[in-house]
């Protein structure tokens, strides 16, 4: 028998394997008539008797896995939950190794909010920062057009009045962010 073909039998198959080999070095007189004295049985028995073993530590494992459940009967409280709880109630003395002194001043106020929240105010945020780029692009654009041209003190005016539009526009779309939030 093939070590390539003990891997593939099952278990009951294998119990039948090693029974048969068993039952051959048994026979002594069959034994004593073989080349090899019977060498290839006794290691064919033992390869028998390894993969038997693995199969049932397989089987036993496998049960108890089964019979294993992440989820708590009694207690309906979900993982995300008691994370949450956790998060919202942080112990007093809490590490924060970024902090290398304490901030005395009542002004910075934290304030805890939920997962939904906390998504909602970063795509407020995300957007922010993409209307202050596409700001910062066009006033970017504008400027190197105006410099582009000629070097003369009417150019220098308009683009100077230009600019000025341009920081009057961003300042009035950051007052409009502002308001939003």
């Amino acid at each position: 028998m093939e070590s390539k073909n003990i891997k593939k039998l099952s278990l009951m198959e294998l119990h039948e394997s090693l029974d048969r080999v068993s039952a051959l070095l048994k026979k002594t007189v069959f034994i004593s008539n073989l080349p090899d004295k019977g060498k290839h049985l006794q290691e064919t028995k033992i390869k028998l008797e390894k993969e038997i073993a693995f199969h049932e530590n397989l089987e036993l494992t496998n049960k108890l896995l089964t019979n294993m459940s992440i989820h708590s009967d009694g207690n309906k409280v979900t993982y995300q939950a008691k994370i949450c709880s956790i998060e919202k109630n942080p112990p007093k003395e809490r590490f924060k190794p970024h902090v290398t002194i304490k901030n005395t001043s009542s002004d910075h106020k934290v304030q805890s909010i939920d997962l939904q929240s906390s998504l909602e105010l970063q795509v407020k945020q995300q957007e922010r920062v993409k209307a202050e780029q596409k700001v910062n692009l066009s006033i970017a654009k504008k400027y190197t057009e105006d410099n582009s041209g000629d070097n003369s003190e009417d150019s220098d005016e308009e683009s100077s009045c230009s600019e000025l539009e341009d920081r009057s526009h961003k300042e009035a779309i950051e007052n409009e962010i502002k308001d939003e939030t």
